[in-house]
């Protein structure tokens, strides 16, 4: 866990660190204390450290002060269930809610950071308690020699010993620093890591107490209402001497250095391991109070006895008080009208206590009670039936506060489930049994009784859902409460009776698909328009239902109409999606309204097969006497349809020649009018395509691409002459498509491949085809032509000048990938060697560095050396700095010199060199090496790695003392066209920090050169 500081630190951070959830501490802040040191007061947080915590001073935002603890040492893994008992339990009881202080545990207390460690660390949030501690307060006034306040703390504590005892509490560590004098005197517990409670029996303990108030066998001691036996004992006897005799506590107290009080409270741990020796018991046991006389044997014999013998002896302290307290109990259990406490608090020591003697009728009566609860109890536990449970009831029980809900419910329910089963009160009986069995379970009642409570909950559901029904009107809801009525044997009224029958058989034929239309009909005017017809309601299923048995019996009467008509188009035009489900219609209706209704169905889908076939039934039963009969105008249509049939098996016959010849001759007029098939409507379209392009090439390979794409490619048997062409035509295209493939592809493979592919193609077309070459295809061969080219001189050692003439960048446009990344470099090199020359001849000595620069390899430079240090010489004449400042300032005890200028957007001015020195300057030879830079007196050479724009620059340089100073100022121009200058120079004077060549040439610009005085400000252009 972490230490004391760094919990000081994070309570002086409260509002950032604290995490509780009340916001009234997340919001406040610790109280500061000065404390005097070596180095001077500093300020610390108010917090007092224990053995297991720092408890701090917190003031909360709306100004109440608490108290925070928070462990210093790791605490065990059930702490915070330990907390959360005692609180409950503290809560809980009223003897000791006055002597200790309401708390709350936080696992997730506040944030506490260490050596660059976070951890999130519990706090106990609590009333700060305002006085002084046992041992302080009695310090105080056994100093002044104040018997009536010794003696008042004495009788305090001694209210603290009973409060404990009576709520069968042990603190763990009593001791005279965990016990807190208020303002008004009242004693109060506080620090509660060791306490002990009933619900916190079965714990290990956490500590074993302070030694000055303990056992000798402390760390033995048990974990119960005991454990405070011997601490209790030694602060009682102490308290008792001291009311006494005052001045035992200069003799005996280890009062500290500047009279700080001691721990202890008179006695010390070697009074306890050698109390026979011990001058104090000694003094004690023979004082003349006899109170004291007896505590102090008391403790003497508790010394040296086994820890787990020691007992308090509070009948020192009360000879009566246990009668009393017993006596106490028992009133309180009265008032409380508890049987079991009132039993359990008439003890053996009460029958002879005459203030007790007027209670005995009571607990007589408790003990009566308890005794006919436990007979009752008896019988629910061995599962009695209801009338033996009833039976076992005893009306001594009436206002028994002993006797629970659960009991008192099952006496009230079993009670009125026995009237109402006399009276045949089904409603009476169903919520009685219900009330009983959500209690008990099922079984409470024997086989008998459920069946007649299942027989009460069917008759009352039954007569419930009919009333329900009747109320709502729906007729689906009467049908299904009327089954549920003649189920039960239910009887009703006899319009009543009517109104379900009728409501049952019309849900009947509604729910019957095959339903007479007639009787489902009748059904629902029965109902529709009879005494209660108002109050009915149908659903728009029924409703629909009838309109439909009425729509359909309607239809019914159309079609037999039409029938007798013995016209085809009436019959047809009577026919009614409604009569397919219709049950009346009989057989050779059926089969009158089939041949109209498929032979018009016929004449709308031009189907001419059926429209043939449907002709020759019906002429074949034109002479029955109720047969249909044909008009002029479908005699017509069957004429017409005669012919097409014809025409299209002619059809059929040539398709199975499959000559296309043959094929386009069969086509007919009327065949426009038949709904051939997909497939025969493309085979006759690529027939008559066929025979009108075979004297046009260009349009019979059209026509033959069309054939191979299409599922009938292999359909059509055409002649030997007839195949040879299409071959001849096909294979032509076949090569002119190979040579624009090239075309479009060969720009995507490496080197000389697409070239060389692109050429064979063309190489490869027949002398027919080489007049549809354009303009563009010439263009292609030609660029094919010279990328080859181009290669061919690549391959070469020596064949720069002619590369330089025949490379052409937009050839790498066409063929990206033509050359290897070494060739593309060559004629890079070769472009850059190029534009060198052009530049030397037009004296643009700028450029030709540029260019200089941008090549990688010093070979192909080695001849225009003494053009690049021309160039070099010459460009370094023209640059110069801008905006130069140079000022000489006091500085200490010299002169500094400050330069300031800016830097051009020029990439080949990198460098800049400023010397100077008390004596005139010589001027800067041409060119400038190292070694001679070495012999300047002073000098500072400014690198800028990157020209990265007019940037601002100063330097601020230590000159010494000096009444004039010559300053000169430079741009250096490295002799680097080829990288023969590495590595920066360091701001350093007469230094470098990274190796130069010796023999690196730097070429000075325009020098600027003054002289400075004291204070004076130069400025140079």
């Amino acid at each position: 866990m972490p230490g004391r500081l760094a919990f000081d630190e994070a309570m002086q951070f409260a509002r950032s660190r604290l995490l509780v959830p009340d916001p009234e501490l997340r919001e406040g802040q610790v109280e500061m204390v000065e404390i005097a040191t070596r180095r001077g007061p500093i300020r610390r947080p108010w917090g007092v450290e224990g053995g297991f915590a720092v408890v701090y001073k917190f003031r909360t935002r709306s100004g109440e002060v608490r108290a925070l603890r928070c462990f210093h040492v790791d605490m065990k893994a059930d702490t915070e269930e330990r907390y959360r008992l005692i609180a409950d339990y503290f809560a809980s009881q009223p003897a000791l809610r006055a002597i200790t202080v309401p708390f709350t545990y936080h696992r997730e207390g506040i944030l506490v950071k260490e050596q660059g460690r976070s951890e999130v660390c519990p706090l106990i949030a609590m009333e700060w308690v305002e006085g002084r501690t046992l041992c302080e307060a009695v310090h105080a006034s056994a100093l002044q020699g104040d018997r009536a306040a010794l003696s008042q703390l004495s009788q305090r504590w001694q209210e603290i010993v009973w409060a404990m005892r009576r709520a069968q509490m042990a603190h763990g560590d009593l001791a005279g620093s965990n016990v807190l004098v208020r303002e008004d005197g009242r004693l109060v517990l506080v620090d509660y890591d060791g306490v002990y409670l009933p619900p916190l029996a079965g714990y290990r303990p956490v500590l074993a107490g302070q030694q000055d108030y303990q056992h000798p066998q402390m760390y033995q001691r048990p974990f119960s209402e005991e454990t405070d036996a011997f601490s209790a004992l030694v602060i009682t006897t102490a308290l008792s001497a001291l009311a006494g005799d005052p001045s035992l506590w200069r003799r005996y107290a280890r009062i500290g250095e500047r009279g700080r009080p001691p721990e202890s409270l008179l006695f010390t741990a070697e009074d306890f391991a050698d109390p026979s020796r011990s001058r104090l018991f000694q003094e004690l046991v023979s004082c003349h109070d006899p109170v004291v006389r007896q505590l102090a044997r008391e403790l003497q014999a508790a010394c040296l006895q086994p820890v787990q013998d020691v007992r308090f002896p509070f009948r020192l302290l009360d000879p009566e008080h246990e009668k009393r307290q017993a006596l106490s109990e028992l009133r309180e259990a009265m008032t409380r009208g508890d049987d079991e406490a009132i039993v359990r608090a008439w003890l053996p020591l009460l029958e002879q206590y005459g203030p007790a003697q007027s209670y005995r009728e009571r607990a007589e009566l408790a003990r009566r009670r308890l005794e006919a609860l436990a007979r009752l109890r008896q019988a629910i536990a061995q599962r009695s039936s209801l009338e033996d449970i009833l039976a076992s009831y005893d009306a001594v029980l009436d206002g028994c506060s002993a006797l629970t809900e659960r009991e008192q419910l099952l006496i009230t329910e079993g009670r009125r489930f026995r009237q109402a089963l006399q009276e045949r009160h089904d409603k009476g009986l169903l919520a009685a049994a219900t009330n009983l069995i959500s209690l008990y379970g099922p079984t409470i009642l024997n086989a008998q009784e459920q069946a007649q409570v299942q027989a009460a909950r069917e008759r009352y559901e039954a007569a419930r859902a009919w009333a329900e029904a009747r109320r709502s009107g729906e007729v689906s809801a009467l049908a299904a409460a009327y089954e549920q009525v003649w189920r039960c044997g239910l009887s009703l009224p006899p319009e009543e009776e009517m109104i379900g029958c009728q409501a049952a058989r019309f849900c009947a034929l509604v729910a019957d698909p095959e339903a007479d239309d007639e009787a489902l009909l009748a059904a629902y005017e029965a109902l529709a328009l009879g005494p209660a017809g108002t109050q009915l309601s149908f659903s728009a299923e029924q409703r629909a239902r009838a309109e439909l048995a009425e729509r359909r019996l309607a239809a019914l009467a159309r079609l037999r109409m039409a029938l007798r008509s013995r016209r085809l188009r009436a019959v047809a035009e009577a026919d009614d999606p409604l009569l397919e489900t219709c049950t009346a219609l009989t057989p050779v209706e059926k089969e009158q309204l089939e041949l109209a209704r498929s032979f018009y169905a016929a004449v709308e889908a031009n189907d001419d097969a059926s429209l043939v076939m449907l002709g020759e039934q019906l002429e074949q039963e034109a002479t029955a006497e109720d047969s249909l009969l044909l008009t002029s105008e479908e005699r017509a249509l069957l004429t017409r349809a005669r012919q097409r049939w014809r025409c299209y098996s002619c059809f059929l016959s040539t398709l199975h020649s499959r000559q296309p010849r043959l094929i386009a001759a069969a086509a007919d007029p009327l065949l426009q009018e038949v709904r051939l098939s997909k497939d025969e409507r493309e085979l006759l379209e690529l027939a008559q395509e066929f025979v009108a392009a075979y004297e046009d090439d260009q349009r019979l390979l059209a026509f033959y691409e069309r054939l191979l794409s299409s599922p009938h490619s292999a359909f059509f048997q055409f002649s030997p002459e007839e195949q040879e062409r299409l071959h001849f035509l096909w294979t032509q295209e076949q090569e002119w498509r190979a040579f624009e493939q090239a075309l479009m592809t060969a720009s995507h493979e490496a080197g000389e491949a697409g070239p060389r592919r692109i050429l064979a193609a063309y190489n490869g077309l027949p002398e027919a085809l080489l007049g549809r070459l354009t303009a563009e295809h010439r263009r292609a061969l030609a660029e094919a032509r010279q990328a080859l080219e181009l290669l061919h001189l690549l391959k070469q050692e020596h064949a720069d000048e002619q590369l330089a003439s025949a490379y052409k960048p937009e050839l790498l446009a066409v063929f990206p990938w033509l050359l290897t990344a070494a060739q593309s470099q060559r004629l890079e090199v070769i472009r850059l060697v190029k534009e060198l020359e052009e530049a030397w001849r037009a004296c643009d000595y700028r450029r030709m560095l540029l260019i200089a620069r941008s090549i990688q390899q010093p070979q192909p430079l080695a001849r225009y050396a003494l053009q690049l240090r021309v160039a070099s010489r010459r460009l370094a004449e023209q640059l110069q700095p801008a905006d130069v400042r140079m000022s000489l300032r006091s500085a200490g005890g010299g002169q500094r010199l400050i330069v300031a200028w800016r830097w051009p957007a020029d990439p080949l001015l990198r460098y800049l060199l400023i010397c100077w020195s008390v004596q005139e300057l010589p001027p800067l030879p041409q060119p400038l090496r190292w070694w001679q830079l070495e012999r300047l007196a002073h000098y500072r050479l400014v690198s800028q790695p990157e020209a990265l724009g007019q940037d601002p620059a100063s330097l601020d340089l230590p000159v010494g003392s000096c009444s004039r100073l010559h300053v000169l100022l430079c741009a250096l121009l490295p002799e680097d066209w080829y990288g023969q200058v590495k590595g920066r120079w360091a701001q350093r004077d007469g230094s470098r920090t990274e190796e130069q060549a010796p023999d690196a040439l730097w070429w000075p610009g325009r020098a600027l050169s003054a002289v400075l005085l004291p204070e004076t400000e130069v400025v140079l252009t």
